[in-house]
């Protein structure tokens, strides 16, 4: 369903490329360039003086395939712990509507809970944009023979600031489209 979703939104973006002729360099070289370029949902790397897709390599396909099986544990290892607390692992502390005395450190135990589950749940959800584009970058590398970008880059546990994380880490096809 993601990919769907992903294809739906970088389509749009390739449409108004072709219009108004600001596609990548090498992409309107031939016609099987061109149908390469809008029908793949992953950008193709490319060379950056010829503008032509760089072949895949097998060490690098391997990687992927490694990288997508890893992704696959990590995922099941985060839905197996958090699924039987309802994505809540980190529960508040019962209130005593008497005890005014702990009443602070109950807040704030309760707004560091918050605050770690709201995390742990924004990790599952960018692990698992993560593993839908690396399998999606995996068919496309299998099919075409030619190297995908890293759609994601390690975005919630790499990132130094927020322009790292919105500008190299996160989503890079989004980021690439809309440049």
């Amino acid at each position: 369903m993601l990919g769907i979703t992903a294809v739906a939104v970088i389509v749009p973006f390739h449409c108004v490329e072709a219009m108004f002729g600001t596609s990548p360099r090498g992409v309107e070289t031939s016609l099987g360039t061109f149908i390469e370029y809008y029908v793949c949902p992953v950008p193709l790397r490319r060379d950056e003086i010829t503008g032509k897709p760089i072949v895949a390599t097998r060490s690098e396909i391997l990687f992927r395939i490694r990288d997508l099986i890893q992704k696959v544990i990590l995922l099941s290892m985060i839905f197996s712990v958090t699924t039987p607390f309802e994505f809540n692992m980190f529960v508040s502390l019962p209130k005593d509507e008497n005890d005014n005395n702990n009443a602070s450190i109950i807040i704030l135990h309760d707004v560091w809970n918050h605050l770690l589950n709201n995390y742990m749940n924004a990790a599952s959800l960018s692990m698992g944009m993560d593993f839908t584009a690396s399998g999606i970058a995996l068919v496309s590398v299998l099919v075409t023979g030619k190297s995908t970008i890293h759609v994601m880059n390690s975005p919630m546990t790499m990132s130094t600031s927020p322009s790292d994380f919105w500008g190299h880490r996160w989503n890079m096809v989004q980021h690439g489209s809309l440049k």
